[in-house]
């Protein structure tokens, strides 16, 4: 078919059938760039067609001056919608500005007259760059001539700064028109609604948001320097009339060269003033490259820091860590790029300290690159046996001990397979295996070591899980007497996920009430729709942990659900609340440097008991893992100590999950024994115990309508 054929069969058909085309992303329909013949060609691939003729008064090209109101509708050639006026409203434009900045546009809009309609094929090459009007792709777009308006006149002072404005430092303006309520001033971090005129200093009107009949919003810290100056001295309410000079005004913006020149004068009402939004930890979650370059920053900080420093503390020169993909040893996890995620193949990472003050060597026996962190040291074209590789490795540097993480006490220092200890000991001959020791002190220091990188954002990773807390203990999540304590306890579950945070654990929900309900304590943490529904009185807990740049937090606070009337919560739960406070304190004071954990927990229960408490203690390390490497103090169900894991000592610089409870009698409640249940995270620096982002000490209210 002859191709002009094709564009006027093309033209007819989107000249009858507009509102197929204004539907164009619904119905797929594929717009074409080609204007039809009989459009009027302007040059620069820029073409126009009158859809509509108007009155056939006076052409737009006769009010240069005045203010054109159009709608537009608007698509791109593949279809997506750029402008909708249905959404967007009128649009304004003034052609003598039109045709310093959008040329071509100007000399459709001067072509045609009132009330009638075009469309217009305008590449991106025709728009400026730097055009705050259009969008700078290819495009056609239906303009509808609405009416139009004469300019504002001017003041009559645009001339001159007059001599009873004003005069800022900067060489600004300001004169009072119509004051404000005198106090609330903006700052550049507010955003701000306004209505405004501008003029240049010759009386030309260049912009209005009253000829628009909309007002304007925009943060002040973006705006033109003039304007930064000038609007912090008004207040909220006030209408001032202010005198830009050129140089504070468009004059050096190279972004904007269609803007005016010289001074500008405006007219500027502030009808509101919007504080930022303050900033939360949510806010300051990174992107997923930025966590990885993060941990692995950390990683090679912990190779230079913490790694020698363990060897020689327990007087090991080799260390040997085997993990096959998926089934990684959970000291290897820590190892990896952090972009990693798992071992690949079979992973072999060796570490050998030469002595003498010599940095450790870190070697990889691995097919894959570990991106710097390792040397590789294995080329399988040279050596096919990755176990010979090994044994070649070590026979070369002679070590006297080889670590391996075999523990009968420690899970996580557990980590060697028996096959993959099977494997190296063949290979090794009975020599060098007789060489090998267990590395649980090397793998339990390594995982419970928390640096000074780590520690200066361990509180924000915990700020960030109290800030959860707090969002899913109030009335925006909560209705009481609809939502389930199974509800709220899928709500956090799903609020991890959607900001893109990991749980270790199923966070739970647990209510107690004046009505005693028989909850175990197992039962507590496990069964969360004992209570059913959440009503008025209830004494709710949540027990709640996330892992963010690879380390967790885990934490328990409670909220007190208003009953009609009240303000706070009954004074038992309150002193309740402040029993477990008082808990926390002996058990913070009971950490030397040295102590076993089970030393630790009895001292703390000891001290507890002679104040009269009714304790219950159990707290964990806490850093790679939720239940953390490190000393045992306590378990729920083991109040006498805990042999073997309660038996390590407690070293500097690590982190915990200080969880335990006391049982208090509510007056309120007919003297119901009920459990405060606190966990809140810490760190030893050796001396004293730090929270990363403090504790409760108040119950969250909820409160309710019923």
């Amino acid at each position: 078919m002859n191709i002009n054929i094709r564009i006027r069969i093309w033209t007819v058909l989107m000249l009858v059938a507009l509102p197929a085309f204004s539907a164009a992303q619904d119905t797929n329909f594929e717009l074409k760039m080609l204007p039809p013949a009989e459009a009027i060609t302007l040059g620069e691939g820029v073409a126009y067609l009158i859809l509509s003729e108007g009155d056939g008064a006076l052409p737009m090209g006769e009010r240069l001056n005045h203010f054109l109101r159009v709608t537009q509708d608007g698509w791109s050639a593949d279809g997506e919608r750029l402008y909708n006026s249905e959404e967007d409203g009128i649009s304004t434009y003034r052609i003598s500005q039109l045709e310093r900045a959008l040329p071509a546009l100007a000399s459709a809009f001067k072509a045609v007259s009132l009330g009638s309609s075009f469309r217009l094929w305008l590449p991106a090459s025709a728009i400026p760059k730097n055009s705050r009007t259009l969008n700078p792709v290819d495009q056609v777009v239906d303009f509808q001539m609405v009416d139009f308006l004469l300019p504002l006149p001017p003041p009559p002072d645009v001339g001159a700064i007059p001599d009873d404005a004003r005069l800022t430092s900067s060489g600004v303006g300001i004169k009072t028109l119509h004051p404000g309520d005198g106090k609330t001033h903006p700052t550049l971090e507010d955003t701000l609604t306004v209505h405004y005129s501008g003029w240049t200093s010759d009386g030309q009107l260049f912009d209005s948001t009253h000829l628009r009949d909309r007002t304007a919003s925009f943060p002040l810290g973006v705006l033109i320097q003039g304007w930064q100056d000038a609007l912090p001295l008004m207040t909220l309410g006030e209408k001032a009339r202010i005198w830009l000079p050129g140089a504070l005004a468009y004059d050096n913006r190279e972004d904007r060269p269609y803007a005016p020149k010289g001074m500008l004068i405006f007219d500027v009402e502030i009808l509101a003033i919007e504080p930022p939004e303050p900033e939360t930890e949510i806010s300051k979650i990174l992107t997923l490259k930025e966590q990885n370059e993060i941990r692995d920053g950390w990683l090679m900080d912990r190779f230079e820091t913490v790694l020698p420093a363990l060897m020689r503390r327990e007087a090991i020169d080799m260390w040997i860590l085997i993990a096959r993909e998926y089934n990684e040893d959970p000291v290897v996890k820590t190892m990896l790029p952090a972009g990693w995620l798992s071992a690949r193949r079979r992973t072999v990472l060796i570490f050998f300290d030469p002595g003498e003050g010599q940095p450790v060597e870190r070697l990889s026996v691995s097919r894959y690159d570990t991106k710097g962190l390792y040397e590789p040291a294995w080329d399988k074209e040279q050596q096919p046996d990755q176990w010979q590789r090994i044994a070649d490795i070590i026979a070369e540097r002679d070590p006297e001990k080889i670590a391996l993480n075999i523990s009968p006490v420690f899970a996580l220092a557990d980590g060697l397979t028996k096959s993959q200890y099977d494997g190296l000991t063949r290979a090794l001959g009975s020599d060098y295996s007789g060489r090998i020791v267990p590395g649980d002190g090397l793998a339990i220091g390594w995982l419970e070591t928390r640096t000074e990188q780590e520690l200066a954002l361990y509180p924000h990773i915990v700020a960030l899980a109290h800030e959860i807390i707090a969002e899913g203990f109030s009335d925006q999540v909560i209705t009481p007497g609809k939502t389930t304590a199974s509800e709220l306890q899928w709500w956090f579950r799903e609020r991890i996920r959607a900001l893109g945070l990991e749980t270790w654990f199923h966070p739970s929900i647990n209510i107690q009430r004046a009505e005693k309900l028989d909850q175990g304590f197992v039962a507590a943490f496990t069964e969360t729709d004992a209570g059913g529904v959440i009503v008025p009185g209830d004494l709710l807990h949540v027990d709640f942990g996330i892992k963010y740049l690879g380390l967790n937090t885990d934490t328990q606070e409670h909220a007190y659900v208003l009953k009609p009337g009240e303000t706070q919560a009954p004074e038992g739960l309150q002193r309740a609340l402040a029993d477990g406070n008082r808990l926390q304190d002996i058990l913070l004071g009971a950490f030397k440097t040295g102590r076993t954990g089970n030393e630790i927990l009895l001292a703390a229960l000891e001290k507890a008991k002679s104040q009269g408490l009714t304790p219950a203690i159990y707290t964990h390390p806490l850093g790679y893992h939720g239940h953390g490497a490190g000393p045992t103090i306590g378990l729920w169900d083991q109040q006498w100590g805990v042999t073997g894991r309660g038996d390590y000592p407690l070293y500097p610089m690590t982190a915990y999950s200080i969880e335990l409870n006391v049982s208090v009698a509510i007056p309120e409640w007919n003297d119901q024994v009920i459990r405060i249940m606190l966990e809140e995270d810490a760190w030893f620096d050796g001396e004293k115990v730090v929270y990363l982002d403090g504790r409760q000490t108040e119950l969250f209210l909820i409160p309710s309508d019923e």
